[in-house]
């Protein structure tokens, strides 16, 4: 079993969070978690802000009323700096790989937690579609910002994996060479784009990430491959999930599907990725499950 660092944050997908407010059997344990987690801090993925707001803006009016109670319940778990974490390459950043790319870690923590407030008060259509979000930067200026439908960024991820994933290797017939040959790539490729070497510390662990996506263009390549008849932003969001294991972090879902695919894998971070179960066997145990 590999131990888990005294400080390896936890990253709760978007499901973990709509089985809570949905009062799921054997959904999270929020004093259970709090009793568990010692120094590590508790996060929401910062994709799911945006798929929580689509998911309540569909939501029945009437159901909006679960909203707040269900998250003053998650609140106290979550980590007072970064209740939701940030996404991109700011993560990069969190992790020490480069500097901070657009803000300060203050500002973007000032960020990441009005956008927890604004979902924390969510009861009704009023409080999540009109209410802006408003907070001071480390400067003092006063931000305002309007919560906006995500559909167009869900939209771009669903094109996105489409293109890159299903039609891109299409008819290549990808074998385990061609595997490694395209995540030593995608490392280099990463490297270029944010000006360092491929080989500096932190950066291996997107491996994880890139073994997962080319996993993916593999089985897309092979003749048998069925293709799905609609893009879908869900295995967009999975994947980015495991970015998150460059904080280092362990990240928790209750997608089964795609914990077995991520455990399919090569890279020593697969066992990271695990359900609510798991990651209390894992606090308990001081390692990964």
């Amino acid at each position: 079993m590999t131990a888990l660092g005294p400080t390896d944050r936890i990253v709760l997908d978007t499901n973990i969070v709509r089985g809570l407010i949905e009062g799921r059997p054997h959904c999270l344990n929020g004093p259970k978690l709090l009793r568990l987690k010692g120094t590590h801090p508790v996060s929401i993925a910062d994709g799911a802000f945006g798929e929580l707001l689509a998911w309540l803006r569909a939501a029945d009016p009437a159901f909006l009323r679960a909203v707040k109670p269900a998250l003053a319940r998650l609140d106290p778990v979550l980590d007072p700096e970064f209740p939701i974490i940030v996404g991109g390459s700011q993560r990069l950043a969190m992790a020490g790989v480069i500097g901070w790319p657009d803000m300060s870690r203050a500002d973007e923590s000032t960020v990441h937690k009005a956008y927890w407030r604004h979902l924390k008060r969510v009861k009704d259509r009023h409080s999540l579609t009109k209410k802006q979000i408003e907070f001071r930067d480390t400067e003092g200026r006063v931000v305002t910002m309007t919560p906006t439908p995500p559909d167009r960024n869900l939209e771009a991820s669903q094109g996105e994996w489409w293109s890159d994933v299903i039609e891109l290797p299409a008819g290549q017939q990808l074998t385990s060479v061609s595997e490694k040959l395209l995540v030593k790539r995608r490392r280099e490729h990463a490297a270029r784009v944010l000006g360092i070497d491929p080989m500096t510390p932190g950066l291996e662990r997107i491996d994880l990430y890139s073994e997962y996506i080319v996993r993916r263009q593999r089985d897309a390549s092979r003749e048998t491959f069925t293709r799905p008849k609609s893009p879908s932003s869900n295995d967009w969001f999975d994947a980015d999930l495991l970015l998150y294991a460059v904080l280092p972090a362990i990240i928790c879902t209750e997608d089964m599907r795609f914990i077995r695919a991520v455990r399919q894998l090569g890279h020593e971070d697969r066992f990271r990725v695990m359900n609510l179960s798991g990651l209390y066997d894992s606090l308990e145990a001081g390692a990964l499950a």
